[in-house]
């Protein structure tokens, strides 16, 4: 599974929105649980920016501190585009990962 989020500029807030749909995606489609364990499988993310200039991001990164101690570190893909018209075609064509 995969989570596609696509951005027409680079305001800071992209890493957020991918977190939060990331993970209430695959808890609503990935996720299984008993009454001690709960598993949940992540979708692989990927961001498309529309709109790009140099100080648009190429990889949006994840720091996960836990309540344990444990920390879980992720890398998020992005692609940056230059294009004023998009059609879902294009889109679609366009290799992500």
């Amino acid at each position: 599974m995969y989570a596609i989020e696509i951005e027409q500029d680079s305001r800071g807030e992209m890493a957020d929105r991918v977190l939060r749909y990331t993970v209430g995606g695959a808890m609503f489609h990935n996720m299984t649980s008993t009454k001690a364990r709960i598993d949940i499988a992540l979708p692989q993310p990927c961001v498309v920016f529309l709109k790009s200039t140099r100080s648009t991001p190429r990889v949006l990164t994840w720091n996960v501190e836990c309540f344990d101690g444990q920390s879980l570190k992720l890398k998020i893909p992005a692609i940056r585009l230059a294009c004023p018209i998009l059609t879902s075609e294009k889109f679609f064509a366009y290799t992500m990962l």
